[in-house]
């Protein structure tokens, strides 16, 4: 029974030993696998400061762009406002050219203004 004491003590003793050898090398795997996480995290905020770098390099260009967009976009104004009063004189013009074609025009019927005829005598 003594025998198997000491036997028995020796092999825990292994166990021990063995579990004390995993549980370093378990550290030593998540050390690893932080130092992994850690990497990875490194790499991509590496691509974050190149993309951060290059919106900087971007940003005044694109205040540029943006500021010629307004400046196309007022004159885009100003041409419809412009196109829709020549549209507006054309019209009146028209007008005035149909009335005066009216009043001049023998073979058009028609009365001038008050019932008189179009062409004074």
């Amino acid at each position: 029974m003594h025998e198997n004491f000491v036997d028995d003590y020796k092999e825990l003793l292994s166990k021990i030993d063995r579990l004390s050898h995993l549980k370093d090398d378990l550290v030593v795997l998540a050390e690893y696998d932080k130092a992994a996480q850690l990497r990875d995290q490194i790499d991509r905020l590496k691509e974050d400061k190149k993309s951060v770098k290059a919106a900087f390099k971007i940003e005044p260009f694109m205040n540029e762009v943006s500021k010629e967009m307004d400046g196309f976009l007022n004159f885009q104004e100003q041409t419809q406002k412009e196109k829709t009063n020549c549209l507006a004189h054309a019209e009146d013009l028209y007008d005035s050219l149909r009335k005066i074609i009216s009043m001049t025009d023998p073979d058009s019927p028609g009365v001038y203004e008050s019932g008189t005829s179009r062409m004074p005598d």
